[in-house]
C-alpha cells in the first residue's frame, strides 16, 4: 500500500494539472491531508476571488474515497513547523545561498498569516509588543 501525506504546494499544483503532481496522487492507495494544509488552502482561498468555487473543489478532493484528513496526535506536534524566508526568495534577483540567519522557524498557521494576501509580513508585525505601563 503507497501513501501520501499531502502539502499545499503539492496540492496547488494538482489542482493546476501539473502532470508531476498528477502522476504522484494517481499512484497512491492512501492520500492524507493534515489540518494544517486544510488550514493553509482555506486561508489562502479568502483573499481570491474564486473562494467558492476552490471550496468546492477541496470538499469534492476530500470526498474521494481515498482521501482523509491526516490523524493529529500529541506526537504529530513534535514534528511539525515551517520554516520561513525572512528575506523573501522573489525579492532575490540571481539564486543563492540562504543563511540560518535568514530562516524563522515559525508554525503553519503563522506561516499563512506572514504571506496572507501575496504580502510578506515582517515577524514583528505578527507578534504583539507588550510595553511597560
Amino acid at each position: 500500500m503507497l501513501a501520501l501525506c499531502l502539502d499545499t504546494n503539492t496540492y496547488s499544483a494538482y489542482r493546476n494539472a501539473d502532470p508531476d503532481a498528477k502522476k504522484l496522487i494517481a499512484a497512491v492507495d492512501q492520500l492524507w491531508l493534515p489540518a494544517t494544509v486544510l488550514g493553509e488552502l482555506r486561508a489562502g482561498f479568502l483573499n481570491g476571488s474564486k473562494s467558492v468555487a476552490n471550496e468546492l473543489l477541496l470538499q469534492q478532493f476530500m470526498d474521494l474515497p481515498y482521501v482523509a484528513v491526516a490523524p493529529t496526535t500529541e506526537a504529530t506536534s513534535r514534528h511539525y513547523a515551517q520554516v520561513h524566508h525572512l528575506q523573501p526568495l522573489s525579492d532575490r534577483t540571481m539564486p543563492g545561498k540562504t543563511s540560518l540567519d535568514d530562516l524563522a522557524v515559525v508554525c503553519a498557521n503563522c506561516h499563512v498569516m506572514i504571506h496572507r494576501g501575496g504580502n510578506c509580513r515582517a515577524l514583528t508585525n505578527l507578534i504583539p509588543q507588550h510595553l511597560p505601563t
